[in-house]
């Protein structure tokens, strides 16, 4: 495990402890998916354009990765360039900084921009800096106009970027995703409240979005457990139902009716 690149948070409270940041490690646990709250926030499509470490006493301490902005998918107004600096370790989020120049990626920044560094770290990028902190998956790559692939399903950039709720590229597991075949969800179309049975063997949270992503509603069941969302307060419409479990993700459409 490489303990040597940490979150400014992180960071921050072992200087002001007085202690070095080479004897702690990451130990937290990685999200399966990109497509999930609250990591699939604030989407752009950057270029990466170099890798940056800066020094505390001498020593690289962060790697920054500066980018550039193709396309802000939310319309933020990001700078047109920006750095990126993301917790590292074993089992926490995927390492941007070893992209290589001139990568496409996408990128989710839920996090605000760090506007000041510790005074000892030196050679800290002029740019504004985001942090991809935490454990959870904050970039896919873009290779030939796809995402994805590996554990992941494959779908068209274009698509992505036309539809980035409905066409992300989930984390699937053959396993699990049978398991979602003996959730009971209904009645459907639905006037009050949508009952959720899950009879599989594995928890799944259940998140209930609008069909432009807003999330609404969310419940976790245990294997044999049920519960009720409310809906009946909602206008008429399609909403999604995301299923997820630890390794796989689906969703499904839910019909709302007026009474």
């Amino acid at each position: 495990m490489n303990t040597k690149r940490y979150s400014f948070c992180l960071l921050t409270s072992l200087l002001l402890l007085g202690l070095s940041p080479s004897l702690f490690a990451c130990s937290c646990s990685e999200f399966p998916s990109f497509c999930t709250s609250p990591v699939f926030d604030d989407l752009l499509l950057v270029e990466v354009l170099g890798h940056q470490a800066a020094l505390y006493e001498g020593f690289e301490q962060e790697y920054f990765t500066q980018v550039r902005v193709i396309r802000d998918l939310d319309g933020v107004g990001y700078a047109d360039t920006i750095s990126l600096v993301n917790q590292n370790g074993l089992n926490c989020n995927g390492d941007i900084y070893n992209t290589e120049i001139g990568d496409s990626v996408i990128v989710s920044l839920p996090f605000a921009e760090i506007s000041e560094w510790p005074e000892e770290l030196e050679n800290v990028p002029p740019y504004p800096t985001y942090d991809l902190f935490g454990c959870g998956t904050y970039f896919l790559h873009v290779n030939n106009g796809w995402l994805g692939g590996g554990v992941m399903a494959e779908v068209r950039l274009d698509d992505f970027l036309n539809d980035p709720f409905n066409n992300c590229p989930v984390v699937s597991s053959t396993e699990e995703v049978e398991s979602f075949s003996q959730v009971q969800v209904g009645p459907n179309p639905v006037h009050g409240e949508l009952r959720i049975v899950n009879l599989s063997e594995v928890e799944i949270e259940f998140q209930l979005y609008t069909l432009q992503g807003q999330p609404l509603g969310s419940t976790t069941l245990q294997s044999r457990q049920a519960d009720d969302l409310p809906m009946r307060d909602l206008p008429a419409g399609v909403y999604v139902l995301r299923q997820k479990a630890a390794l796989a993700e689906q969703s499904r459409l839910i019909v709302k009716m007026n009474e």
